[in-house]
């Protein structure tokens, strides 16, 4: 008897803008919100954040979305940084 096996993989990448302090609207927050509660149910793998822009504004939209992730029971290990604002790679 044959069983099927299926391998996928693929990429989700989600966009959401910032103020210029790096702050996310309400609009992102649950964008966001919504990314991570569907990563929590049929996610794997690593999550990156990519910043455009460095310094404390960065930093800001780091946290935040880093805070979402763990309301969502998403592991800090699993979320990696890139971009010219980062300090983590």
């Amino acid at each position: 008897q044959r069983h099927p096996i299926e391998v996928k993989s693929e990429v989700a990448l989600l966009n959401v803008s910032t103020d210029g302090s790096g702050r996310l609207s309400p609009q992102a927050r649950q964008q966001v919100a919504g990314f991570f509660n569907a990563y929590r149910a049929d996610g794997s793998g690593a999550i990156e954040i990519q910043t455009a822009v460095g310094g404390r504004a960065a930093a800001q939209t780091e946290g935040e979305i880093r805070s979402i992730a763990a309301i969502y029971g998403i592991p800090g290990g699993n979320i990696t940084v890139s971009g010219s604002g980062s300090s983590m790679h």
